[in-house]
Formats: structure tokens, C-alpha cells, sequence
């Protein structure tokens, strides 16, 4: 490539953090009079493959870690249980690994920390420490990322520096390979614009043309007048212009060109990110979402969401035979999320009643205030 303006590269250092051996950029822009003015969202966008797309900046970007935390922090709020799976009735002795996966951390903790992994990666693992009597898994252990080495099929072979039986892996794979890999071109592309915000925002300068209708001005002079200028419009907002001197806004600023940027990229972080637009705080135009209640809203998020993806993932892992005897299955329950309110709670248990297909007991046991009836029962 060749290098048409060497001020950008040295813009661009100081800018982003890394150097360029080259730069292609076009000699006539249409913003401001700085370095970084002639460049186009296009020549940012080229230089995003520069980043490297990792965990800890993609969770820079506001609407990534506003999606992250909604997805793992309902995850981790929703109890794990295992069901009969013909009659889909709960068993009334929960799997100890359900309770707790980890000895001595709390279910919350690996729960949060499994589905953030899938969240941004194509999988992650837990390694079998414990088993019962049965051989049935009782606990185990979650390897992170930066602890798990795999083989060319993507198997985990040794965690945490040593080498490990296939048949203690339980492993979550994300068959689309997770927001760093079908989302990674949009957050460099992020990455790059949030930075020249934060740059546009801090020099405040905007695209002007200074017309003098005096006479001719060395270069020397013509320098140290547009250095004042700057100087003064980032430092008050005022400049100063006599008589001789015009000063004339030319095309749009590039602050205005950056936010148009930074909404559209923040709506394509939504999409990858697997959240509607209004759970992350996203403007989209055109769009009124109106919920008759907070059970409504959370039916929408459970079912439409990355939650239902990274939920799914766990509860059919966790549902195999391996970790699972074949006439269970494994699920999250949502009703803290779904439940309706009280009025409308006991206006269907009243239906039930009136039409003899819903007991006391069963409305104790939804309601939580006793243990469930006997089977067979017809209170």
C-alpha cells in the first residue's frame, strides 16, 4: 500500500495504540482540518482488522455488557431441576449437582460464569470430580477458557495443567460459535468509532474554513493562526476573527457522523448479541413495545432472547445420559421471571376449583406454601 498522508499514521498511533506501515486514505474529505478528519467511517472500519476481538473489549462496548448481564445474570437466578420426562412432574430429591456443581462455590457463581463462556465462545466445560455410588456425576469443576486446552475437534484434553478423561468432561457447545465469532467484525468496528468519539468529543473542533480576504498570509502565519483557532475553540469554545478573517462551517461534523455511526452499531451489537433493542437500551426508530406486565416483558426475554440460547445449551447438555439417568430431564425454572400477580394467580386457581381439575394442594404446592400432595390425591 502507499502512504498518502503521514500525519495519519502518526494520528493513528496515538489514537488507537497501534502503528500502521501503511495507510490508504483519500486526499479530499469532507471533515475537519485534523488528521483524524480525513478519515472515513470506511478507512475505520479497515483499520478494525488491526484488533484483536477479545472477551474483555468486546464487554467495553456499553450494549455487549448490557446483554451479557441480563443473559447471565437471569441464568444465574433460575434454580436447576430434574423432571420426570415422560410426565414432566419434578422429582422430589434434586440432584445434588443441580444444587450445587462446585464444592464450596455457590450454584449462582458457576451457573453465571458457564453461561457467559457460552455466551462468547463456542464452548466451554465442566470436569467431573465426584461421582456417586451409581457413577452418576456429583460435582465438578468449571474450566475457563484460559485453563482448557483442546484437540483439532475442539475436545478438552487437559485443564487447569493436567491431562483429563474424556468421559469426565461434560461439555457446552455453542453451535454458532458465540458472539466473538458471528459478531467479531461489528465490534471492531465498535471498538474503532467509540474511540474516535471519545477523540471528537474531547477536541471539539469542528470542519471550518478559514477565508481571508486580506491579503496573502505566509505559511508560517497561516499555521499558528489555525493552531490558535484550535486552541481556543477546545479550550472555551471561542475564537476570534477580524476583519480581514471568515470563518465557514463546511459539511457535517464529524461528531454528528460518529453518533449516526455509533446507533447503527449499536443496534448490530443488539443483533449479534441476541437481545431486542429495548432490553439493551437501544433506540431503534419506528419500534413501541408496550407490556401489559413485568411477567409479559419477561415471557418475551425467556423465549426470544440469547437467555432461551444459552439456557437450552445447559439444560440439553445436562439432560444427556451420561450426566442424566434417560427417564429424567433436566430444566431451568422460570417462575420467579413469569409468574403473574397474585390477582390474576388466584382468579385461575378459583377457575380450576369451580371446574374440579385444580385441589388445594396443588395450589399450595404452586404457591409454595407446603410440600407436594401424594400422588393420587384429590384434595
Amino acid at each position: 500500500m502507499t502512504i498518502l498522508h503521514v500525519g495519519i499514521v502518526t494520528e493513528v498511533k496515538r489514537l488507537f495504540g497501534f502503528e500502521l506501515s501503511a495507510v490508504v486514505a483519500s486526499p479530499e474529505s469532507p471533515w475537519a482540518t485534523s488528521p483524524i478528519g480525513q478519515f472515513t467511517l470506511d478507512n475505520l472500519y479497515k483499520l478494525g482488522e488491526h484488533i484483536r476481538v477479545t472477551e474483555p473489549r468486546a464487554r467495553q462496548l456499553s450494549v455487549i455488557s448490557r446483554a451479557e448481564g441480563i443473559t447471565t445474570g437471569t441464568i444465574q437466578r433460575m434454580p436447576l431441576f430434574t423432571a420426570n420426562r415422560a410426565t414432566g412432574i419434578r422429582l422430589p430429591a434434586q440432584p445434588s449437582l443441580l444444587v450445587q456443581p462446585e464444592r464450596g462455590i455457590p450454584r449462582s457463581t458457576t451457573l453465571r460464569r458457564t453461561a457467559r463462556a457460552i455466551f462468547y465462545h463456542p464452548a466451554t466445560w465442566w470436569h467431573v470430580t465426584e461421582r456417586d455410588a451409581y457413577g452418576w456425576p456429583t460435582f465438578v469443576r468449571y474450566v475457563p477458557q484460559h485453563e482448557a486446552r483442546t484437540d483439532d475437534a475442539g475436545r478438552l484434553i487437559n485443564a487447569f495443567g493436567k491431562d483429563v478423561n474424556q468421559d469426565d468432561v461434560i461439555d457446552f457447545v455453542n453451535p454458532d460459535g458465540g458472539l466473538l465469532v458471528r459478531g467479531a467484525e461489528t465490534i471492531r468496528r465498535s471498538i474503532l468509532v467509540d474511540r474516535a468519539a471519545a477523540h471528537a468529543e474531547s477536541n471539539p473542533v469542528p470542519s471550518i474554513d478559514l477565508h481571508n480576504d486580506g491579503p496573502d498570509l505566509e505559511t508560517t502565519e497561516i499555521d499558528a493562526l489555525i493552531t490558535r483557532w484550535r486552541e481556543a475553540r477546545e479550550n472555551g469554545g471561542i475564537g476570534y476573527t477580524s476583519k480581514t478573517l471568515k470563518a465557514t462551517p463546511l459539511g457535517q461534523p464529524v461528531e454528528q457522523l460518529l453518533i449516526d455511526a455509533r446507533k447503527k452499531l449499536e443496534l448490530e451489537q443488539a443483533r449479534h448479541a441476541g437481545m431486542p433493542a429495548w432490553a439493551v437500551d437501544v433506540e431503534l426508530a419506528g419500534t413501541s413495545l408496550n407490556y401489559s406486565n413485568n411477567a409479559s416483558r419477561w415471557r418475551d426475554l425467556l423465549n426470544l432472547s440469547a437467555i432461551a440460547d444459552v439456557s437450552t445449551i445447559i439444560t440439553d447438555r445436562l439432560s444427556l445420559g451420561d450426566v442424566t439417568p434417560a427417564t429424567q430431564t433436566v430444566g431451568f425454572d422460570t417462575d420467579q421471571f413469569t409468574r403473574d400477580d397474585m390477582t390474576t394467580r388466584f382468579t385461575a386457581y378459583k377457575l380450576g376449583k369451580d371446574g374440579g381439575f385444580v385441589t388445594n394442594d396443588q395450589i399450595a404446592t404452586w404457591e409454595g406454601w407446603a410440600s407436594p400432595a401424594p400422588e393420587g390425591s384429590t384434595k
